[in-house]
């Protein structure tokens, strides 16, 4: 599997990011989520730092690659005169291998281990405007001799570099994390920028493993009971209204079963697009059990006439996402197209 995580940041609240990211040290209100914050009007996440603030986001990955690719959608709010502030990194375990930066005049500073303390590689040329939308997407190969890294912006190459990109002694990275700046530099005022659509996916495979392009992530929601209505619901309702919601709602409403083999399947809202080339669907459960005991949850979908499943999960006693990518409709393991995403039910199933 190439694709390895995505983000649209349109079904979830500041206070939820660790729900779904690995971990967060942030200072409340100086990164936000919301609508309209976005692109095309939809949510994205605002990072907003204090002057005294150092804050990270970070995604951990299945595994630990040599090959990364990460893109996402950005646009500075404002300029502040940090520089360089540290945009996000690459990292295993604890140890940077790439890292990039924002600097006051808007190129991106590429470096080859942590900025500042490690080697700096050199800069793009197009700089990035004030209050214009960019599509920014990174290729790292990470090694001591035929390393590679390539910087994209709106699909032009616009920084590459060819030997070597190894930080440290082992040539994988696990994870990424956006923010954190060096505690000499927070002083000053940072940059305030914004992210949306983002992506990763690795080398492996033959599909989504290079750079995808400009991409949407777009967020559907159930709208209607599918053909398996076998949970209980937790007040007045149908099942499906009381998980439809954009931002989870904890235990206002949900959902409920003890009974393993027990499924929901529901229909979902369409795509706001009629002609596009999708990469994979991602489905999201965001689930919690309320007693003692192992309990293991698994996603569902159906189309075409035919239901399969995904893997499965345990599920904890907080609310947590689990995620699941289908990067092609596994009746034929052809792409997904428009007709097969409005008209298939995605599900859920209490395994044990």
């Amino acid at each position: 599997m190439a694709l390895l995580f995505i983000d649209s940041f349109d079904h979830y609240e500041y206070n939820s990011l660790d729900d779904k990211w690995t971990s967060r040290a942030l200072a409340t209100g100086t990164w936000s989520i919301g609508p309209n914050v976005g692109r095309h009007g939809t949510g994205g996440i605002l990072i907003n730092n204090n002057n005294d603030d150092v804050p990270q986001l970070s995604k951990t990955f299945p595994a630990a690659y040599k090959t990364l690719i990460i893109g996402f959608a950005f646009k500075v709010r404002e300029y502040g005169k940090l520089s360089p502030q540290q945009m996000w990194q690459l990292v295993n375990i604890d140890t940077a291998r790439m890292s990039y930066t924002l600097e006051s005049d808007g190129r991106i500073g590429i470096w080859r281990g942590r900025q500042v303390n490690d080697d700096l590689l050199g800069y793009t040329q197009c700089p990035l405007h004030q209050g214009c939308w960019y599509y920014l997407e990174f290729k790292n190969t990470i090694d001591s001799t035929s390393g590679y890294i390539e910087v994209r912006v709106n699909g032009q190459t616009e920084f590459s570099y060819a030997g070597n990109t190894l930080n440290g002694t082992s040539m994988q990275a696990n994870r990424m994390i956006f923010g954190g700046v060096p505690a000499v530099q927070v002083l000053v005022p940072p940059h305030q920028y914004v992210i949306d659509d983002f992506y990763v996916c690795n080398d492996i495979g033959s599909a989504n493993n290079n750079f995808l392009g400009d991409v949407r992530i777009e967020a559907l929601f159930p709208n209607s009971d599918g053909g398996s209505v076998q949970w209980a619901v937790s007040t007045t309702g149908n099942n499906y209204q009381m998980i439809n919601e954009t931002i989870p709602n904890s235990d206002q409403d949900y959902t409920e079963t003890s009974s393993p083999g027990r499924r929901d399947t529901l229909h979902m809202t369409n795509m706001s697009v009629n002609s596009a080339y999708i990469f994979g669907i991602y489905t999201l459960l965001n689930t919690r059990k309320n007693n003692a005991g192992d309990r293991n949850i698994r996603p569902l979908i159906t189309t075409n006439g035919s239901t399969y499943v995904g893997s499965s999960r345990p599920i904890n006693t907080d609310y947590q996402y689990w995620e699941e990518i289908w990067e092609t409709n596994p009746v034929q393991a052809t792409s997904w197209s428009i007709a097969d995403v409005n008209s298939f039910q995605v599900g859920y199933e209490l395994v044990s």
